[in-house]
């Protein structure tokens, strides 16, 4: 007989796990008394992973000496269940479904139901009027894919693995067992405790302790160690370069993490909350170390060696403790971290800075004034996001690129110098900067953001680069660049004054959206495309020329601007985008010049100024209610066109094109 190695188990990591999340079969609860504990163990899980089709079950055996009680548990209950279940006084076994429920009690007498009184939870089997019913004839009871033979006249009971799909899952069960009052498991030998697929560890199959990730792994999928209360050590492999976000968060257990020489970066939340986290080696391969990492563990900073060429680590340590206020690299050449707990309004950075590393100064919120030097080359992403007290700030001379987030809601910030060396800001660079009024860019800058990813339930990836910049007034645009980017200005709403170079040929989704004090806008001949809901709600604009070479993208472009009165559509239009000038209310007059082929659903509707529409061109296509609530408008087309089909649909007044003089503008 294989003997059977028991583990003694801590109640309170049972509970956090909620008991091992056991794979939940037929049976959940037996109750034995037995003579010999390891022999009667081991033959009983021979018994539990061997049953077939009509094999006796089980054995009576006497308590050992000083053993009160064993219950061997099956299945996914939280061990408080196995304490509120009642102690009855039997000789033979509990049993517990959890569909069509039986609830059981073997005695000389035969087996009884029990009564509800006996239980902590109620029984879904009725037995009618007597709950103490004696079973005297069989009764099969299909629960969880098996059926159960119940004898009262013999002190047998036969199990049946039937249908034999769930065959599979019954040998797999696990059992948790326990001895006055203390959980054990039982701990057999396992083949795969990693399953690899491609070099990508994609589940963790094993007991925890302290475990060692095989080499060649090159990725361990997202939350494959959360939430492990088992684990108290684990080694990732050099084969690994990227430890990604939230892989060991929340582990309990775990007090040691060894990274191998090779791994390059740390994930965002990757160790956060495992708060009895005391260890931590890190090799100098890496370079970067994500937001949150360690966030809430017990990590003493002192004990951890930070590689020399370390580049970034956000706010990873900011919970550990002896973490001074400065965090800098080995030869102090990039500042890693002014803790987000200083109390300093002022923080001038040492001459020998090259570089600030992204979320250097990430939720400073009492910092008012950063003294740059002229040494500093690089500003990291998000450097100076959520400095809420920040008011001023001068970029150094050298600095070419001002990355994103990097001035994220610095709500008090009214002012900054972009130096003429400066090439490129990117996205959300002076987002939600409340107080921001005027921004200088110099000519130097060649790209202002970029077009943003977007996701229907998330929304953008990111933000336009003054994006809910609320006081910002007017904007002067850099003449080289040749994009305004997805969401520039959006949400600026006391912008009053933008000025487009010539070079420019497009212009993104939502650039100037919720501009509502924008009332007019100069769109150069260069320009080529417009994006989706670019203008939408300008409610103050008044008027805007279309260059003669401009095309859309997406829809909406000009909706709810209702102080908008004549438009003209110019012959390089193809398709009226859907509801381009819907909302419209003060818009009178629209031409459409020849070229247009399709006119989308509800391009004009609600448009209840609107009285003359002029189409001089033949569109194979319209969509519905192109019209829809504007109810004063008069169509003007070429007669038997989709355009006299369209104002019929829409029951608008249509009439020949060429009875009227042509519209220049």
């Amino acid at each position: 007989m294989t003997q059977m190695s028991l583990c003694k188990i801590d109640k309170s990591i049972l509970q956090v796990e909620n008991a091992l999340n056991l794979n939940l079969q037929v049976l959940e609860y037996l109750e034995f008394r037995f003579r010999g504990l390891e022999k009667a163990i081991s033959e009983l899980l021979s018994y539990l992973n061997g049953w077939s089709r009509g094999k006796k079950g089980w054995k009576e055996f006497d308590l050992e000496d000083g053993i009160k009680e064993i219950r061997i548990r099956a299945g996914n209950r939280t061990p408080q269940l196995i304490s509120q279940f009642p102690a009855l006084k039997a000789t033979g076994i509990i049993l517990d479904y959890s569909k069509g429920t039986i609830y059981a009690v073997y005695s000389d007498s035969g087996y009884r139901v029990l009564n509800k009184a006996e239980l902590c939870f109620g029984a879904s089997f009725d037995p009618k009027s007597d709950e103490s019913w004696i079973w005297k004839h069989d009764i099969m009871e299909h629960a969880e894919g098996y059926y159960i033979d119940l004898r009262c006249n013999e002190k047998t009971h036969y199990l049946y693995d039937y249908p034999s799909e769930f065959k599979d899952k019954w040998d797999d069960q696990k059992y948790l067992i326990e001895i006055d009052g203390e959980f054990y498991e039982e701990r057999s030998a396992i083949e795969n405790e990693f399953d690899i697929q491609d070099g990508i560890l994609k589940q963790y199959c094993g007991y925890g302790g302290e475990i060692v990730i095989p080499e060649g792994v090159i990725r361990v999928a997202h939350g494959t160690f959360s939430n492990n209360s088992r684990i108290t050590a684990i080694t990732f492999p050099g084969s690994l370069e990227k430890i990604d976000n939230f892989i060991c968060d929340n582990c309990d257990a775990l007090q040691k993490v060894v990274i191998s020489e090779g791994c390059r970066s740390i994930g965002e939340y990757a160790f956060a909350q495992c708060k009895k986290l005391v260890e931590l080696v890190l090799p100098d391969s890496i370079s970067t170390i994500g937001e949150c990492a360690f966030l809430e563990t017990n990590l003493d900073f002192e004990t951890i060696h930070l590689p020399a060429n370390i580049k970034d680590v956000y706010n990873a340590f900011d919970t550990c403790i002896h973490v001074p206020n400065a965090l800098y690299n080995t030869d102090k050449t990039c500042l890693l971290r002014l803790s987000s707990e200083g109390s300093e309004t002022e923080y001038t950075i040492p001459d020998t800075v090259k570089r600030i590393a992204c979320g250097a100064f990430d939720q400073c919120r009492k910092l008012e004034k950063v003294n740059i030097p002229d040494s500093v080359k690089e500003i990291g992403e998000q450097a100076f996001r959520w400095c809420d007290t920040l008011r001023e700030i001068t970029l150094p001379p050298e600095l070419q690129v001002i990355k994103k987030d990097t001035f994220l809601q610095c709500r008090s910030l009214k002012k900054t110098i972009v130096s003429e060396g400066v090439c490129e800001i990117e996205t959300g660079a002076f987002a939600s900067c409340h107080a921001l009024k005027t921004v200088c860019l110099p000519n130097s800058i060649n790209t202002l953001g970029s077009n943003l990813s977007y996701h229907y339930h998330g929304g953008f990836s990111s933000r336009g680069v003054f994006e809910d910049c609320i006081s910002l007034e007017e904007l002067v645009l850099p003449r080289h660049i040749t994009a305004i980017s997805d969401r520039l200005c959006w949400g600026c709403i006391k912008l009053k004054k933008v000025i487009i170079p010539e070079n420019v040929k497009r212009i993104g989704n939502r650039a100037f959206m919720r501009n509502t004090k924008l009332k007019n806008i100069v769109l150069p001949n260069s320009l080529e495309w417009i994006g989706d809901e670019a203008f939408k709600e300008c409610s103050a604009l008044e008027s805007v020329y279309l260059p003669g070479n401009v095309k859309f993208e997406g829809s909406y472009q000009f909706q709810c601007c209702k102080k908008l009165q004549d438009v003209v559509i110019p012959g390089s239009v193809e398709e009226i985008p859907i509801g381009m000038f819907e909302k419209c209310s003060s818009l009178c007059r629209i031409v459409v010049r020849e070229g247009v082929t399709k006119i989308g659903g509800r391009a004009f509707a609600n448009c209840k100024g609107l009285s003359q529409v002029y189409i001089y061109a033949s569109p194979k296509k319209y969509g519905a209610k192109v019209f829809y609530k504007s109810s004063n408008v008069h169509v003007y087309g070429i007669p038997c066109s989709k355009v006299e089909d369209c104002a019929k649909d829409n029951e608008v007044p249509f009439y020949d094109i060429a009875s009227q003089p042509l519209v220049d503008a």
